[in-house]
């Protein structure tokens, strides 16, 4: 089943044809700093985020988001994962029309210019992605909220081919080393962690989450280039076609329920 972002496809349509998607553990959520509970067990077994270089790394425009699909070398562990390894699969972004809005989680109702995605699965316990993406501990999340700034190096060898994945359903390589540790802020060990799901379909619930406390920076002119991706084409009266831009590819905030969002760090008061 097609799914987007519109009014026609959108979020709240999806728990028609997904049924996942009606479940109470969904994703985004609105952090709320205040009743975040300190966890210092996730301080005594600290996260290890274990990235790895990769040349030739394949990025595409999949019709809803800036992807890229990398070699499965990188891994994360420690914190809540315990012991076991997760394998990065991708990494992706969500943004939106503006700097003022674009990412899909919020803290304290603050929403960033946009989030990125590293997605991980769980090799200890499962043999595939796919195996693993519909199991309640099969993927692990680290997301990364963008704010605008000073332009981000290593991003820039991204933009650098973006026009070449400008249409929908088409990739490319980045022709250069490709480190994506510099898409990391220089604090890790802050962060907050839940239960909850893919943001977009099939929306299994089978994600932890782990939120890094601490924004990168991107320029407002490389957060334009993401802007200027095409996601599909819409017909007109005349017979022609209009471009669509991938734009607000954000799923909207959902109830945290009987869910505790854990922190690594105590709250200030």
């Amino acid at each position: 089943m097609s799914w987007g972002y519109s009014e026609a496809d959108g979020p709240l349509h999806w728990v028609l044809y997904y049924e996942a998607a009606a479940g109470p553990h969904q994703s985004p959520i609105d952090i709320k700093t205040a009743t975040t509970e300190y966890d210092p067990q996730l301080g005594y077994h600290p996260l290890r985020i274990e990235h790895t270089r990769q040349y030739d790394l394949e990025v595409e425009n999949n019709g809803h988001s800036f992807q890229a699909d990398v070699d499965e070398s990188s891994t994360i562990s420690g914190g809540p994962l315990g012991d076991a390894k997760y394998h990065l699969k991708q990494f992706h972004f969500h943004w939106g029309s503006s700097d003022l809005k674009g990412s899909e989680h919020k803290v304290d109702g603050k929403q960033y210019s946009a989030e990125l995605h590293f997605v991980h699965w769980n090799a200890t316990k499962y043999s595939t992605f796919d195996d693993a993406a519909d199991k309640e501990d099969g993927l692990a999340v680290l997301g990364v909220f963008i704010k605008v700034g000073q332009a981000n190096e290593e991003f820039k060898k991204l933009t650098d081919v973006m026009h070449e994945v400008h249409n929908p359903h088409t990739t490319t390589h980045v022709k250069t080393m490709f480190d994506s540790r510099y898409l990391l802020p220089g604090n890790v060990d802050k962060y907050w962690t839940y239960p909850g799901s893919l943001t977009t379909p099939p929306c299994y619930e089978s994600v932890t989450w782990i939120l890094l406390e601490e924004a990168i920076c991107l320029s407002h002119t490389q957060l334009m280039h993401l802007r200027h991706l095409i996601g599909g084409y819409h017909g007109d009266s005349h017979g022609g076609y209009h471009e669509d831009n991938i734009l607000n590819n954000v799923r909207t905030i959902n109830p945290l329920g009987d869910r505790v969002v854990k922190a690594s760090f105590p709250t200030k008061t």
